[in-house]
């Protein structure tokens, strides 16, 4: 909201309506997604995708988002709200200074009949994140828990830092589809 009282501050109103029109998506889908356990990965990819246009808004274009997702990982069940809250998180935990950048990157594939999400977060605003930090924060502890309630020994959750500006979060799971 701060972020659309600012561009109708400085007249920006179509970016003001394209945010706020954005915001309702995401809040709407927040309602009326929240009763479910589980949805299709392109459904909870395009949940993320709307929830970093609107913080590209906020951080004035410095955010990019990628997908890399395997034609047969598309329609996969996973735990609902599972990769949005991360990056969320991830997003302000690094989000120390007005001129950083970030990039997200989510890719999928289907190996054993497991589907496996990767997440790689790179980000120049000289910030550093441990793994003991990032297992720390709440949105990570929440989504364990969930992966563990779902799917039991059946999953893993692995956080690499690999340098000082890229964190990798790998998620797995039993493969189920929609049909």
């Amino acid at each position: 909201l701060g972020i659309i009282k600012t561009q109708i501050a400085n007249t920006k109103t179509r970016e003001a309506n394209n945010v706020l029109s954005m915001l309702s998506d995401f809040l709407r889908t927040t309602v009326y997604e929240s009763g479910k356990d589980e949805i299709e990965l392109v459904e909870e990819l395009q949940f993320l995708n709307t929830y970093l246009s609107i913080e590209k808004a906020a951080f004035d274009g410095a955010i990019v988002y990628k997908e890399d997702i395997a034609p047969d990982s598309r329609n996969a069940l996973v735990p609902i709200f599972l990769i949005q809250p991360i990056v969320e998180a991830l997003l302000y935990e690094l989000a120390s200074e007005t001129n950083s950048t970030f990039e997200f990157h989510v890719e999928s594939t289907v190996q054993n009949s497991k589907l496996r999400i990767m997440l790689t977060t790179k980000f120049e605003n000289g910030s550093y994140l441990s793994a003991y930090a990032i297992e720390n924060l709440e949105a990570i502890k929440v989504a364990k828990e969930r992966l563990k309630q779902l799917f039991d020994s059946n999953s893993s959750f692995e956080i690499n830092c690999t340098n000082e500006n890229i964190i990798e979060i790998g998620i797995s799971f039993l493969f189920k589809e929609n049909y």
